[in-house]
């Protein structure tokens, strides 16, 4: 046991000296002791609050000790408090115990073995409730910050539904070959904006493990094309250059995580092209052989190079730490968040690759990816085209109704779905769709997609309300948040499935038509005629795109 502070409230000698005594034989040299015995000598120590336990003598000549029991708290006293008394009451016992004392000893009856047994369980109750309060404190944080992050991620994801949404649009009904390249600049920005703003999330709720990845075959020149035409966005502002130089052999396709693949780069080259004031920014790739034994390993080795600041020896073991600012390096003093290196150091990781760096101060970096090769079939991917398989899903004439406070996220799932041949109506929040469902015959709608998150009355409510309705069929959440518990609760309560915000339109008709399909084949199910659609959204951006989305496929 550490050396303990002991405050002994006492006021007679004999007594203080036979406590002193059988605290000597207990703790040796382990520990030091005030003595006090006026009330207001008593009252200065509990202000000061400088020990680990106090010894009180019940009875402080015409003063009684229970008063300063009740007042301990109130001064500021925070430590254990061991009653003594040369009186043997029950009665005084439970008063002690009552006013906030630990323990009560007779003092006719105290010994060494007694008086330490009531020491030593004082302390370590006080630690365990310490840590207790500790723990419960950090619980209380830890659930503020799951309910922070929830609404964040429900903010910053709902705008993002907005933009990607209208791109789509755009993308549709235009052909002219510039417009339709500068639309694939935003909407490939904007899902690179996702990818990170989920990854930021990830990172401050210190789950990063939860990334997820998905290789599929991609061709290698296409990526890199569209990382070109990005480039010339980055460095539109600067008069510097962009070079790329592909080294063959290269392998046609590969098997990876393109969307994540492309993070990475962005990431790195962002970060060139911020420091880079003059000269050129280039991005190289070749692929490299060795033998492992018999096998032949084959690795993609990806190289950002930049003519700009450099970053200082000393520093760079440190690059890829979270929340390390390069900024600090450079005379520049450009901004960043901090987060682009290390998020791309661990998406590499994911993909069962490496980053190294080199770097000169005032010449320049050098980031290179080192990737290990998995090369597709040329009869593994088809042709690329923009939402190709958006009529691969028959929703004909299935009546669906949509529910988000959201309007741009109303009218583009109502787009989607509408455009695989769903007839739709809409509701702009939980009450709404109450009385939507009420006013028809509840098994009319096939399916009912249901934002969580929305004013007046939220989805689990509205849920539960509907349900007694009497409405049976499919009833899926559609929500901002990519919180697991979320989710969970969400399945939880019954909803057929979970849609997660931005609006990924292969995921959402390959979710519906499968429960709705399904739903048809269990319960016998005819389709229904298409019906007037009804377009309910409280976010006026949202309710135009999707507005205009049903407008083009000629719905009402």
């Amino acid at each position: 046991m550490k050396s303990l502070k002991l405050l002994l409230v006492e006021d007679d000698e004999d007594d203080y000296l036979i406590t002193r005594d059988l605290l000597v034989d207990i703790f040796s040299d382990s520990f030091t002791l005030d003595w006090v015995h006026s009330p207001s000598d008593v009252e200065e120590e509990f202000k000061r609050n400088a020990h680990d336990i106090c010894l009180m003598d019940y009875s402080l000549g015409a003063f009684n000790g229970l008063t300063l029991l009740w007042k301990s708290a109130e001064l500021g006293f925070s430590a254990p408090i061991i009653m003594l008394t040369g009186q043997v009451d029950a009665r005084l016992d439970s008063e002690a115990l009552e006013a906030g004392a630990v323990d009560f000893l007779e003092k006719n009856d105290l010994n060494q073995t007694r008086l330490a047994r009531a020491i030593r369980y004082a302390i370590s109750r006080k630690e365990f409730e310490s840590e207790r309060a500790k723990r419960l404190s950090a619980e209380a944080d830890s659930r503020f910050k799951n309910e922070f992050m929830a609404k964040l991620s429900h903010e910053l994801r709902s705008p993002l539904t907005a933009i990607i949404g209208y791109t789509d649009i755009i993308i549709e009904k235009y052909t002219d070959p510039k417009l339709l390249g500068y639309q694939k600049i935003v909407r490939d920005n904007s899902e690179y904006l996702l990818k990170l703003i989920n990854d930021v999330l990830n990172f401050t709720k210190n789950e990063p493990e939860i990334i997820s990845y998905e290789k599929e075959p991609f061709l290698l020149c296409d990526m890199f094309d569209d990382l070109s035409k990005q480039m010339v966005v980055l460095i539109a502002e600067k008069p510097i250059k962009f070079k790329l130089n592909l080294i063959d052999p290269l392998p046609n396709i590969v098997i990876s995580d393109k969307s994540r693949l492309v993070q990475i780069l962005l990431n790195l080259l962002s970060n060139a092209v911020k420091f880079t004031e003059k000269g050129h920014v280039a991005l190289i790739c070749q692929q490299t052989k060795s033998n492992e034994g018999e096998n032949e390993k084959r690795t993609l080795v990806i190289q950002v190079r930049d003519t700009g600041a450099g970053i200082p020896q000393d520093k760079i073991d440190t690059i890829f730490s979270p929340f390390n600012n390069t900024e600090q390096y450079d005379s520049s003093n450009q901004k960043g968040s901090g987060l682009g290196l290390s998020i791309a150091n661990q998406l590499a990781q994911g993909l069962g690759g490496t980053i190294k760096v080199a770097s000169t101060l005032g010449k320049g970096s050098m980031f290179t990816l080192e990737l290990p090769v998995i090369e597709g079939k040329d009869d593994s991917i088809g042709e690329y085209r923009i939402n190709s398989n958006k009529n691969t899903r028959k929703l004909d004439q299935k009546k669906i109704l949509i529910v988000d406070d959201i309007d741009e996220i109303r009218e583009l799932v109502g787009h989607i779905l509408k455009h695989a041949g769903a007839n739709i109506s809409y509701a702009g929040d939980g009450l709404e769709a109450v009385k939507t469902v009420s006013n028809t015959e509840a098994p009319a709608y096939d399916a009912i997609i249901l934002d969580l998150n929305m004013p007046n009355l939220d989805g689990f409510e509205a849920f539960n309300e509907i349900r007694e309705i009497g409405y049976t069929n499919a009833f899926f959440a559609l929500t901002g948040s990519t919180l697991l518990n979320e989710i969970e609760a969400a399945n939880n309560s019954g909803f057929t499935a979970h849609i997660s915000k931005p609006i990924d339109a292969e995921h959402l008709l390959d979710t519906i038509s499968h429960f709705i399909n399904q739903q048809d084949s269990n319960l016998q199910t005819v389709h229904k005629k298409i019906k007037a659609v009804a377009v309910v959204e409280d976010n006026d951006d949202a309710r135009d795109a999707m507005t205009e989305l049903l407008l083009h496929l000629d719905y009402e």
